[in-house]
C-alpha cells in the first residue's frame, strides 16, 4: 500500500497560466476527509470494506489571505489593503506573460493561529489522513504535527542543503542564513542572521482526521514592496514580516520555480510516506511509496472540466 498522491496542477487549462484557487483545494480536501470520515461511522476496523488510502495533495494557489480562529476580522481599511493586486511570478509561466497582476481572496479557514499568506512561489502540502488508521503508524495530534516539521527539514536539507530547526512555541520550520562579515583585523567572520520562518504550519482535525497541513515558501518576493510581498502587508502569524525567508535565499541558489515541481514536491511526498509508515515503505518490492492522481478524473469530479464526445472542455457555470 502506497501514498495516494494529488497533485492540482497550476496550469492545467489557461493562457496566462493561472493557480487553483484555495477553495478549490479545499474542496477536493473535505471530499477526501469524507471519505474517511464514512468509513469511520461505517465500524471502522470491523467495517467489510476497507479503509480509504491516506492522501496528500499537493499545489499552488492563486494569491489568498487566510484568517484563522485567533484572528479578529479585518476591519475594510485592512481588507482593502489586502486585496490590492500583486505582481505575481506565474508557477509554470507562459511564454506570453512570466507576470501576472493577480487580486488575492480572504478567505475564512478552520485552523489555529493568526493571518498568513499562500500564493504562486509557494508550495502547499495537504495530507489527509486518519491518525489511527491500521495502513500505517499511529500519531498523536503533537507527533503528527512534528511528523510535518520532520518531513520538511529532511527534504530541504537533503534537496537544497537547507539546516533548518523547529520552535517548540512557534510550529512551523525555521531558518538562519549565515553571512561573512569583515571584523575588527580584517578577517572573515561568520556571523549567524535572525531566525525566519521557511514552511508556515496549521493543521486541524475532525475525529482524527488531518486537514490543512504545511507550506514552503519556495520563491517568493522578499522585499519591502507590497506590490510584490504579500507579507509586508500583514504580521504574518503574528511576526514581522522581514522574519519570513524562501528555499530559493536560503540556498543561495536562483532555482526555477519548475524545480519545486520536479524535486521539492516528489522528494516531500516520498520522505512523508516513509516516516508516515505506510507497507510499502517497509517493502519497497512492493511498489512505489507514493502513487500519483491522474487530475483529469478529479477536474471532472469537481466540475472544472465536462467530457464532450472524445475530449473535454471547460466546464461553464449556467446562468440562472
Amino acid at each position: 500500500m502506497s501514498l495516494r498522491h494529488i497533485p492540482i496542477p497550476s496550469t492545467p487549462w489557461a493562457h496566462p497560466p493561472v493557480c487553483p484557487t484555495y477553495n478549490l483545494a479545499t474542496r477536493i480536501q473535505t471530499k477526501l476527509q469524507e471519505d474517511l470520515l464514512s468509513w469511520k461511522a461505517a465500524g471502522g476496523t470491523s467495517s467489510s470494506a476497507p479503509p480509504p488510502r491516506p492522501a496528500l495533495m499537493t499545489f499552488t494557489p492563486a494569491p489568498t489571505f487566510t484568517l484563522g480562529r485567533r484572528q479578529p476580522p479585518p476591519t475594510s481599511a485592512e481588507r482593502a489593503e489586502m486585496s490590492k493586486r500583486l505582481i505575481c511570478e506565474t508557477y509554470r509561466p507562459a511564454s506570453r506573460a512570466d507576470f501576472s497582476f493577480l487580486k488575492p481572496a480572504i478567505v475564512q479557514t478552520p485552523r489555529g493561529g493568526l493571518t498568513t499568506y499562500h500564493g504562486p512561489g509557494q508550495v502547499l502540502f495537504w495530507p489527509i489522513i486518519d491518525l489511527k488508521s491500521p495502513l500505517h503508524n499511529h500519531f498523536t495530534v503533537r507527533s503528527y504535527v512534528s511528523l510535518l516539521e520532520k518531513t520538511t527539514l529532511e527534504t530541504l536539507r537533503k534537496a537544497y542543503n537547507i539546516s533548518g530547526f523547529t520552535d517548540p512555541k512557534n510550529p512551523g520550520v525555521w531558518a538562519r542564513k549565515s553571512r561573512i562579515v569583515m571584523g575588527p583585523d580584517g578577517d572573515d567572520i561568520e556571523v549567524e542572521g535572525q531566525e525566519e520562518k521557511v514552511a508556515a504550519l496549521g493543521v486541524h482535525l475532525r475525529r482524527n482526521v488531518t486537514g490543512l497541513g504545511i507550506a514552503i515558501n519556495f520563491r517568493m518576493p522578499l522585499s519591502s514592496n507590497p506590490k510584490e510581498n504579500p507579507f509586508v502587508r500583514i504580521s504574518p502569524c503574528g511576526m514581522e514580516s522581514d522574519a519570513v525567508t524562501s528555499v530559493a535565499k536560503l540556498s543561495g541558489r536562483t532555482l526555477p520555480l519548475e524545480d519545486a515541481v520536479d524535486t521539492l514536491i516528489p522528494m516531500w511526498a516520498d520522505e512523508f510516506a516513509r516516516q508516515l509508515g505506510v507497507a510499502n515503505a517497509a517493502n519497497r518490492d512492493a511498489g512505489p511509496l507514493v502513487e500519483a492522481d491522474t487530475w483529469i478524473n478529479w477536474a471532472i469530479d469537481m466540475g472544472i472540466v465536462k467530457r464532450k464526445n472524445s475530449g473535454f472542455e471547460i466546464a461553464r457555470k449556467r446562468k440562472h
